[in-house]
């Protein structure tokens, strides 16, 4: 029995095959398809392409059922199920995959899953498996502590240190180099609205760039991250509050690229959502979303769980593709 999990954002597509007994058959990488952002013919050829992708390296199989974290219409799903001859397919609630993957190998319950992509978000999973939700309002509203969040607000530093209002930081050489243009005020305006205008994945591009000065110790930079870390740790709370978590013992995962920069995000957060839920455990942000999404394929067409073997198999899998 094979399951194909798919995750995909404002940044990227994955999609990744797994048998039963715990093997990865193949994976492969595609664009966004949040459709939001993107058209839905675009969102359902950038599945194609990273599904595509995953069967080139698996070879010819039979998938069972397909499960997919994406900000799609389910009639993009049943296309894409049809494309492929897949006969069972569950739309995913976008940390629904992170959790399946986290709960694998954690020794904890994961009951808060907070997302730090390209935007952010969080869901709880109460006792009777309710699944609030909190964030997820968008770049316009909401996207608190995430990628675009950091780069949106290091430009906004960037042109204040350029006019006046603010100081110089290691982010007011960086950004200008990193965007191809000079270090002046108008033509970096020209740079941001174009046209074209920035996209929303380019400016999220820029995250990195601040948490890696953060990293070296810049004080605007460690301000911006610490302030995300904050808001993302805010959400947390509103799910931990809601659910009546705080004065549990209960897991919380992270995910998302702007968890992977590493301790100068994580402890900053770690601190934050332990001092509103003393006895929450942190885990790190080591688990793939997609590979969660597969298992939920595989138990969408009747296999429920890995078994032992099966998990011991998947753990060298995890290593042997980078996962």
């Amino acid at each position: 029995m094979i399951g194909l999990g798919i995750d995909g954002g404002g940044t990227k597509t994955e999609a990744l095959l797994l048998d039963a007994a715990g093997r990865i058959l193949g994976m492969g990488r595609s664009g966004p398809v949040n459709t939001f952002f993107v058209s839905e013919r675009e969102a359902l050829a950038a599945m194609c392409a990273a599904v595509d992708a995953a069967r080139a390296a698996a070879g010819p199989v039979e998938i069972a059922a397909l499960a997919a974290s994406a900000e799609v219409p389910d009639d993009l799903l049943d296309e894409l199920s049809r494309t492929y001859h897949i006969p069972r397919w569950r739309h995913l609630e976008e940390p629904e995959s992170a959790r399946a993957a986290g709960q694998l190998f954690a020794g904890v319950a994961i009951r808060v899953v907070v997302c730090a992509g390209t935007g952010s978000m969080a869901m709880g999973v109460g006792e009777g498996d309710e699944r609030p939700l909190a964030g997820a309002a968008g770049p316009l509203v909401g996207d608190e502590g995430s990628a675009y969040w950091l780069g949106q607000r290091a430009l906004a530093a960037l042109f204040h240190a350029l006019d006046g209002r603010g100081d110089a930081s290691l982010l007011t050489g960086r950004l200008p180099a990193h965007l191809g243009a000079p270090a002046d005020f108008w033509p970096l305006i020209r740079r941001v609205y174009g046209p074209p205008a920035m996209s929303r994945a380019e400016i999220a591009a820029l995250a990195p760039l601040v948490t890696q000065a953060a990293a070296e110790g810049d004080v605007l930079a460690l301000e911006l991250v610490r302030t995300g870390a904050s808001e993302l740790a805010r959400l947390v709370y509103a799910l931990g509050k809601r659910l009546g978590l705080l004065a549990k013992i209960f897991g919380v995962l992270p995910y998302g690229g702007v968890f992977r920069a590493g301790p100068v995000i994580l402890e900053p957060f770690r601190d934050e959502v332990r001092a509103i839920a003393p006895h929450a455990d942190v885990l790190p942000p080591v688990f793939h979303p997609v590979l969660g999404a597969a298992t939920l394929a595989l138990a969408c067409a009747g296999h429920r769980s890995l078994s032992k073997a099966a998990l011991q198999t998947l753990r060298v899998e995890r290593e042997k593709w980078r996962l």
